[in-house]
């Protein structure tokens, strides 16, 4: 006699293996779900069986079936505990796991019940064992797809369950095969008792509950497959749609806007269009897309975008572009004439750009790369702008952030920054420290506008004195920095210091005629391997300072790294 479908070794077995497969399954289709160890997989299911068995005994007349509602329910309340998915998501989820617990039960009881091989009669062992290994294979394929997330259409469930109007008809079906099992094992069980004597109907049946069920098995998640694909292509028509949406925005705004567009198959490096911006000699020379970019380069682009340009514009850069983010833009400076002598453009543009007095001008190039679903073909927007107004507007609020308004000179935040970085990169050079002396007689006496003209001739004279690279900055007030970058020797310094003071000598009268002369205190540190960054330079140059103002002002000090 075989092990029949109220054995604990049944019920164990049930509730360890719907549960592990389940937990596995569900995740996918839920939201924020934590990972689930497989130790703690294992442990639920066996728990599970525990108590589809506990209940079994508890409630003696009640059938196997009934008490496997229960199982299915266990999972859900668990997952839902364990993620952050709605409430409504799990009315489908239970439905289909009712029928998939009741599944397994019949599979691993007729399993179970077949195992006795002397209790199969031998005239019919070849006939049920060839149709019980066909059934293990198919099943055992079964649960390897089913097990690899990648074979199965996961996203496209996931859509189906959170749509009401698809999730409805998701649910009269598992609903149709829930009742569908439930009353056809519910008609066979009574069959499968302990006082059945006949071990060989009772096989004959096991065989037949295990291929019914496993049909049925097989039928829900075809179904389920075939549901799953329809949404697939019903989400890849919308992509499409919206994509030649973008589409047809993207290229009304560049009708509107752009110098110039094209449409480039990549994959035969090939203009599909834009045949028309072209002028004569140009489009004679430009049969490949590749041959296009090569002209452009070397008509339009300034030489220090050209390598760039042609860098960003190979072929395999669009398939990676393809890859990682399917739009992009690249910022160069072109030669208005260049564009003249290669495209044709609108009226207005074409009039702006014969007008234009500048030598080089700024566009923007925007590329928006796609992939025919079908021919899996490699495409192309590419779309270029006038950017010119808004480079250099850029440009001059940029500045604007840096340099002092008055002298032209870096402000005291971009002097710091500045400065900070080239000693970090080369700690070598020196610092100085410069007051304007009498500065504020200028100012009360013969007012602000007098005195701004004093602090501009102090800049011009910085400038003249040192080298570009080295870093001019205006702290504030009358107060001047300068870092002379790079090795130096202490008498070269001496010796600009000494210039400085020579130059900003002035004298100024008052509408009495008394007399205002005006000059420069200023204080010298030089790098050292104890004093190298900014804030160090910083305070010793400003003591070297506070010296030679005491001395009487209208000179140098230099610091000296052995006195306090």
């Amino acid at each position: 006699m075989g092990i029949h479908l109220s054995s604990p070794l049944v019920m164990i077995l049930v509730g360890m293996l719907a549960t592990i497969w389940s937990m596995d399954y569900l995740k996918k289709l839920t939201m924020g779900m934590r990972e689930i160890k497989p130790a703690m997989r294992a442990l639920s299911g066996f728990i599970n069986g525990l108590l589809l068995y506990a209940a079994h005994c508890l409630f003696y007349q009640a059938s196997p079936l009934i008490l496997l509602l229960g199982s299915p329910a266990t999972v859900i309340i668990y997952l839902y505990l364990n993620s952050k998915d709605v409430l409504y998501t799990y009315l489908y989820l239970y439905h289909k796991f009712v029928m998939n617990f009741m599944c397994i039960y019949w599979l691993v009881a007729s399993v179970v019940g077949l195992l006795p091989v002397g209790t199969v009669p031998t005239e019919a062992f070849t006939y049920k064992g060839s149709i019980l290994s066909l059934s293990l294979l198919l099943s055992s394929g079964w649960v390897r797809c089913l097990s690899r997330s990648h074979y199965y259409p996961f996203n496209e469930l996931y859509s189906i369950i959170h749509s009401k109007k698809r999730g409805r008809l998701f649910f009269l079906y598992l609903t149709t095969c829930d009742i569908f099992l439930i009353v056809s094992t519910i008609i066979l069980s009574p069959l499968l008792t302990p006082h059945l004597q006949d071990t060989k109907l009772e096989n004959m049946i096991y065989l037949e509950i295990f291929i019914k069920t496993l049909l049925i098995f097989s039928c829900s998640y075809l179904i389920l497959f075939i549901q799953s694909y329809e949404e697939r292509q019903r989400q890849e028509n919308k992509a499409i749609q919206s994509m030649l949406e973008k589409e047809r925005s993207y290229r009304n705004n560049v009708q509107k806007k752009g110098l110039l567009y094209f449409l480039v198959n990549i994959s035969k490096n090939k203009l599909e269009e834009g045949e028309e911006f072209f002028t004569a000699g140009m489009l004679a020379k430009v049969a490949t897309y590749e041959m296009m970019v090569d002209r452009f380069v070397e008509k339009c682009i300034h030489p220090s975008y050209q390598k760039k340009f042609k860098q960003k514009n190979q072929l395999e850069f669009f398939s990676q572009l393809l890859q990682e983010n399917s739009h992009f833009s690249q910022l160069m400076r072109v030669s208005p004439k260049g564009l003249l002598s290669c495209f044709h453009f609108s009226d207005e543009m074409d009039w702006e750009l014969k007008e234009t007095k500048k030598q080089w001008i700024w566009i923007k190039v925007d590329y928006i790369v796609t992939q025919d679903i079908h021919t899996k073909d490699i495409y192309a927007y590419i779309a270029a702008f006038n950017v010119d107004n808004e480079v250099r507007e850029h440009e001059k609020l940029k500045i604007s952030a840096t340099i002092d308004g008055l002298t032209g000179i870096y402000n005291r935040a971009a002097l710091e920054e500045t400065a900070h970085q080239q000693l970090l990169d080369n700690a070598a050079g020196a610092m100085l420290l410069l007051d304007v002396d009498n500065f504020k007689k200028v100012n009360d006496i013969l007012g602000h506008p007098k005195g701004d003209e004093l602090l501009k001739e102090v800049a011009r004279v910085l400038r003249e004195v040192f080298r570009e690279k080295d870093i001019l900055g205006r702290l504030g007030g009358d107060e001047f920095c300068v870092l002379i970058s790079g090795n130096i020797s202490q008498s070269v310094v001496e010796a600009r210091a000494q210039d400085i003071n020579q130059r900003c000598r002035r004298t100024y009268y008052s509408e009495k005629g008394e007399p205002i002369k005006t000059s420069v205190s200023i204080g010298i540190a030089l790098c050292t391997e104890s004093c190298w960054t900014y804030d160090s330079l910083y305070k010793c140059a400003d003591q070297a300072l506070y010296q030679t103002k005491s001395r009487g002002k209208d000179g140098y000090t230099v610091y000296a790294h052995n006195v306090s």
